[in-house]
């Protein structure tokens, strides 16, 4: 009225208007014209931080992701062979009857060692314990002798 802005309550005023249309406005500027700071380490040693286009920066490093994913596809394809040639030896390995007898004979011979290796730590176990009452025995021996020895002071 009269020239004047009517405000009601909920809707923007004009200059609230303005100030999101230059908000949009600089918000819609591409962010490859923005700038970051990057590290550089020359081979010397020394660091370099500069302050480089978003853009370059991006272009750079998908253009070392595509270099590293060029490298990286034959060895992965060479690894795919590879593990498929394992299996497959492992497929005929499985299938031999000699691998199976020496398998066989293997896992015989390692039971036998095992049950020889848990003799021994029995026996040892055995010889440990007897050795202990030994030394009780000639402990209290000794005791009793000691004992003996100052009452008959």
């Amino acid at each position: 009225m009269n020239g004047k802005e009517i405000i009601i309550e909920g809707l923007p005023t004009k200059l609230e208007l303005e100030k999101l249309k230059a908000e949009r406005a600089k918000f819609q500027k591409p962010f490859s014209g923005d700038t970051i700071n990057t590290e550089f380490t020359r081979p010397d040693g020394t660091v370099i931080v500069s302050a480089q286009p978003l853009g370059k920066t991006m272009a750079h490093f998908e253009r070392m992701v595509g270099e590293t994913k060029a490298k990286l596809r034959p060895l992965f394809q060479e690894l795919q062979e590879v593990d498929a040639e394992i299996a497959s030896v492992l497929a005929s390995l499985g299938e031999d009857d000699e691998t199976n007898k020496v398998t066989a004979d293997v896992d015989k011979k390692l039971k036998k060692l095992q049950t020889e290796a848990d003799q021994a730590l029995q026996q040892t176990m055995d010889d440990v314990a007897d050795a202990r009452k030994e030394d009780k025995k000639m402990s209290a021996d000794s005791k009793k002798k000691l004992e003996e020895f100052l009452n008959s002071w």
